[in-house]
């Protein structure tokens, strides 16, 4: 039986050329779908390292016929290598690209969530924007965890947001 379309919802980042390597992802993502839409991406300062270059935030949310299995190990981590990233044991290192699943939803019903959803604003604002009633596991919605986090911090870039929906459909 043929897999049904999914909510899938990947958060992209980069603090490494952000706006030569945010389009090509997206652009990569946006090719394995029948739709894609692009939250506002916010330019954030690194969590713990202040010498690095600020990042660049959003959420990618993609309608396509993929597992939610398969989808970080043959489609983000794919996409992360071909884009020049190099996992080391620093998880605060900077990177080109930086791809999450931030949520999947299969037959109408949030089936995964990304713990950093509930805890980091930075994703947890974007994927508010493009599923403000999606239920998380906290018992809130999206839109309410969201306000909850608040928005310290981030500030919309409005260039790069406005260059990226030219990739959506």
């Amino acid at each position: 039986m043929p897999q049904q379309p999914a909510d899938i919802y990947v958060a992209v980042g980069s603090n490494i050329a952000p706006e030569k390597n945010i389009p090509a992802a997206v652009q990569r993502l946006r090719d394995c779908a029948e739709s894609c839409t692009v939250s506002t991406f916010y330019r954030t300062r690194p969590l713990t390292r202040p010498e690095q270059d600020d990042y660049r935030n959003g959420v990618v949310w993609i309608r396509a016929s993929l597992e939610r299995d398969h989808v970080e190990r043959d489609l983000l981590m794919v996409i992360e290598a071909d884009l020049g990233r190099v996992r080391s044991g620093d998880k605060h290192a900077a990177r080109p690209i930086d791809l999450d699943l931030a949520a999947y939803a299969g037959e109408g019903r949030a089936t995964w969530i990304h713990p950093d959803v509930l805890a980091r604003n930075f994703i947890a604002t974007p994927l508010a924007a493009l599923a403000p009633g999606l239920p998380l596991p906290n018992g809130m919605t999206a839109a309410d965890n969201a306000t909850a986090l608040g928005r310290d911090g981030l500030v919309p870039d409005e260039a790069l947001t406005h260059d990226l929906r030219k990739l959506q459909r």
